[in-house]
C-alpha cells in the first residue's frame, strides 16, 4: 500500500520539478526543438517535460519534437488539434515536426495544445503552449 503512494508522490514531484525548470529555461531561449521522454511507474505512464513553451517569434521554422519511449511497452503520443498520432515502441525515438501553418491555425493571445498517450487511459500528458506576442 505504501509503494503506490510513494510512487504517486514521487511522480508528482518529478512533474512539478520538470514544469518549473522548463518554464524558466526554455521560455527564455525560445527553442523550437524539444526532447520528450515517456516514462512509467507501476501502471501509470507520463511524458517529461509536461509543459513546452514556444514564443511565436521564435518558431519561424516550425517546432520539432523528439519523443523517446523509456518504458518496456509501446506508448502513444497524440496532439488531437494538430492531427498527430504516433505509436512509439520501447527504446524507440520518433520525431514529429509541426509546421508554422499547423501552429497558426488556432488561437489568439495564447494557444494551448494538449499532448497525451492515446493508447493508455491512465497516462499523464502535457501541454504545448504557443505564446503569442504582446
Amino acid at each position: 500500500m505504501k509503494s503506490p503512494m510513494i510512487a504517486a508522490v514521487f511522480g508528482m514531484f518529478v512533474l512539478a520539478l520538470g514544469m518549473g525548470t522548463l518554464s524558466l529555461a526554455q521560455e527564455a531561449k525560445s527553442p523550437t526543438q524539444f526532447t520528450l521522454g515517456i516514462l512509467a511507474d507501476h501502471n501509470v505512464s507520463f511524458v517529461l517535460p509536461s509543459a513546452l513553451i514556444v514564443d511565436e517569434r521564435g518558431r519561424a521554422s516550425g517546432v520539432t519534437l523528439a519523443i523517446t519511449n523509456h518504458t518496456k511497452q509501446k506508448q502513444g503520443f497524440a496532439i488531437d488539434r494538430l492531427h498527430v498520432k504516433e505509436v512509439v515502441k520501447p527504446g524507440e525515438t520518433k520525431v514529429v515536426k509541426l509546421s508554422v501553418t499547423d501552429l497558426d491555425g488556432i488561437g489568439t493571445d495564447q494557444s494551448v495544445f494538449p499532448y497525451y498517450n492515446q493508447l493508455d487511459k491512465a497516462h499523464i500528458g502535457g501541454l504545448l503552449y504557443i505564446k503569442r506576442g504582446a
